[in-house]
């Protein structure tokens, strides 16, 4: 097992997980809320143990979750199988392993693109995103915000330059703004909420 699965196995054995809400995402409802009555299909990047994904599947999505861990990714299917709700949960890197399919309509991502430490990781991120993506795709992306106090806890954090330097050449950003991010932390983190279309 590499280091960084065993890092994300290793929070999930210690139940430290605050971004586990057990609610679907408040930013992801809302987009969603919004959207056609033809549902498509989402990919959940590090959909944990599928509190957003199962939400997904409830409103008529076709949904694929992935996580790095396995253990989150158990628990996934246990929770799906209570629910009878058809779910494609995968486990694995969403830098390096297969994902099928290149038509989704949707790729949510709470908090994965500021855990890649390099640019040239994010870089990646943003490119496997893309093709991953159908003509004119959504990315919502919720990453932690550098404006964020100094001291306060929480994620990894980009300036909002950053990130529009990073996703630009392949999106364009329709919603940059920031927002609090719904977690089990005493004072919810700062976070950018950003919602893009393919180019």
């Amino acid at each position: 097992m590499d280091e960084l699965r065993q890092k994300w196995e290793d929070r999930y054995a210690r139940g430290e997980t605050p971004w586990n809400t057990g609610r679907p995402d408040p930013h992801l409802v809302d987009l969603i809320s919004h959207w056609p009555p033809h549902r498509g299909t989402v990919l959940d990047v590090g959909c944990g143990t599928g509190s957003d994904a199962l939400w997904l599947a409830r409103q008529g999505f076709q949904v694929t979750g992935l996580d790095i861990a396995a253990q989150a990714v158990q628990t996934a299917r246990e929770r799906a199988g209570q629910e009878g709700l058809t779910i494609t949960l995968l486990q694995g890197d969403f830098l390096r392993d297969p994902i099928p399919g290149d038509n989704y309509s949707l790729l949510f991502d709470r908090g994965c693109l500021h855990s890649c430490r390099s640019p040239e990781a994010r870089q990646h991120f943003v490119h496997r995103a893309a093709t991953l993506l159908t003509e004119r795709g959504l990315w919502l992306c919720l990453a932690g915000n550098a404006d964020a106090p100094s001291g306060a806890s929480g994620p990894p954090r980009l300036r909002a330059e950053e990130l529009v330097a990073m996703v630009e050449p392949c999106f364009e950003i329709l919603e940059l703004k920031a927002v609090l991010l719904e977690t089990g932390l005493a004072m919810s983190p700062l976070f950018w909420r950003c919602l893009m279309r393919k180019r």
